[in-house]
């Protein structure tokens, strides 16, 4: 490598130095606030990863996503994850790593609303929660248990594995992280 090609990549580097305060996103195609903020997406990690702040508001059934691997660092409130037929109750603080292709689901505990650091490898989640906040307000809401739907996630490689009541598949206690 060069001595320009070495500054040029510095120099675009330097041009995709995020800096956001709290509370802030960076702007999307669709508005996705307040329940999601964009911190970082795949045009600016060159595919790589995306960061979301999510405020969980409702459970997430049981689901896999397909090639994107996901971490989790939960910043507030409880949450019960199934993790390939294992339940974990986490906290605030706690770090979960959900690789691709391994059924999970989220459900909510306790009164808080949990916040959390969605971190997606490789990068691109944000275009799906974009699209389906365009349809909802195109007044296109999906059930999720519809063929719709089902047919609308594959295409961002998120599979949802049963009904939208799996988001808690058994009443085992949980395990502790």
């Amino acid at each position: 490598m060069n001595a320009e090609q070495t500054n040029s990549d510095r120099s675009s580097k330097k041009a995709r130095f995020i800096k956001l305060g709290p509370g802030e996103g960076l702007e999307t195609r669709v508005d996705i606030a307040p329940l999601y903020l964009l911190k970082a997406g795949a045009a600016h990690t060159d595919g790589q990863y995306s960061v979301l702040e999510v405020s969980v508001n409702h459970d997430l059934p049981l689901h896999i996503h397909e090639t994107a691997d996901e971490l989790f660092f939960l910043l507030e409130g409880t949450l019960r994850v199934t993790f390939d037929d294992e339940q974990h109750e986490v906290g605030p603080g706690s770090f979960m790593f959900l690789p691709a292709g391994i059924p999970h689901a989220v459900k909510l505990v306790g009164e808080t609303v949990p916040r959390l650091l969605q971190i997606s490898v490789p990068g691109g989640f944000e275009h799906f929660i974009e699209d389906m906040v365009e349809l909802q307000a195109k007044g296109k809401a999906m059930d999720l248990d519809s063929e719709e739907f089902r047919e609308f996630s594959r295409k961002h490689d998120w599979t949802l594995l049963g009904s939208t009541g799996s988001a808690d598949p058994n009443t085992d206690e949980p395990q502790a992280s």
